[in-house]
């Protein structure tokens, strides 16, 4: 309080007063705007992480009913089943205490026989699981239309496929964990489960021409035929490529509009992305580690993986 010229008790405040004020309160509120995100951030982050354990120890707990990881077929069944028509996601729903989603698929699978329309006919394709979705992606938690018109549901997380050079026969212990028609014993990880990596994040796209987490087979309708637009739950690796391990693009930065960027490994977490490893552990991998990428993916190739840490 202060007295003016005229020994009058002044009650408001300067016009500088004012501006001080407001300075100072526009600097706290940044400050704490910006803590509140990066909370968020960390948060995000954490329950990510939070969902590869749960989709590790549930990937351990099928191994265990069948004494190896999916994708595999059941050799005690023949004909439409969840093994020849359903992702390795739609596999494990009865270790994620989904066992009345996954007897409605498979009833679906009988009823239903074609692979390449299970978007139109199975129910569960259309069910969105939580464990599923990376908490930093809020368009997933609902089922999205693509830009052909297909309802379906989505995940962040898949697999990984290693495409091996067909002109090395012999190359088949540098294959990736998601292999097309069996799945492996864990005996057969020879670099070891806490070397070799499971399942990675991608963001599906902004068109959703990719993501779907049910089926194994995505068909959409265009001149490309049925395999345009598949994911089979998992993304290739190139092994006949030896360029593919240490180009960025494998593994770097991603943006949802791009459309080469669901050929890649990325997240939208800040400066890399989570990964669950095949002895159910998860680590986040920055982008500027991704030369470890590559000896990673392989299950027995024996290659030296340096800057883990």
């Amino acid at each position: 309080m202060s007295i003016n010229l005229h020994g009058m008790k002044r009650t408001a405040f300067t016009l500088i007063e004012l501006l001080v004020v407001i300075s100072i309160l526009g600097i706290l509120i940044g400050l704490l705007l910006s803590a509140v995100q990066s909370v968020r951030t960390a948060a995000a982050r954490s329950n990510c992480q939070n969902n590869l354990r749960q989709m590790g120890l549930a990937l351990h707990q099928f191994h265990g009913r069948h004494d190896r990881f999916p994708p595999g077929r059941n050799p005690n069944k023949s004909g439409q089943t969840p093994f020849d028509m359903l992702s390795w996601q739609s596999l494990i729903l009865p270790d994620i205490e989904q066992e009345s989603l996954y007897r409605q698929a498979e009833e679906d699978c009988r009823l239903y026989p074609d692979k390449f329309q299970v978007y139109k006919s199975h129910r569960g394709s259309r069910a969105t699981i939580k464990l599923w979705i990376c908490p930093a992606d809020s368009r997933l938690y609902s089922p999205g239309a693509d830009s052909k018109g297909v309802q379906a549901a989505y995940s962040s997380y898949l697999g990984i496929i290693v495409w091996r050079d067909s002109s090395k026969p012999d190359d088949l212990p540098q294959l990736g964990m998601m292999v097309a028609s069996a799945g492996w014993n864990v005996s057969e990880i020879r670099d070891g489960t806490s070397n070799t990596l499971f399942v990675g994040e991608r963001p599906p796209p902004e068109n959703l021409l990719a993501g779907w987490w049910y089926p194994l087979y995505r068909y959409i309708p265009d001149s490309y035929g049925p395999f345009s637009c598949m994911d089979f739950g998992a993304l290739a690796i190139s092994l006949a490529d030896p360029c593919s391990f240490v180009r960025s693009d494998v593994y770097g930065p991603g943006d949802i509009r791009s459309a080469c960027d669901r050929f890649r490994f990325w997240s939208f977490h800040p400066q890399g992305a989570n990964w669950l490893l095949a002895d159910g552990s998860v680590r986040f991998i920055r982008y500027s580690q991704s030369n470890i990428i590559g000896p990673m993916v392989s299950i027995a190739g024996g290659e030296v993986i340096a800057n883990l840490e």
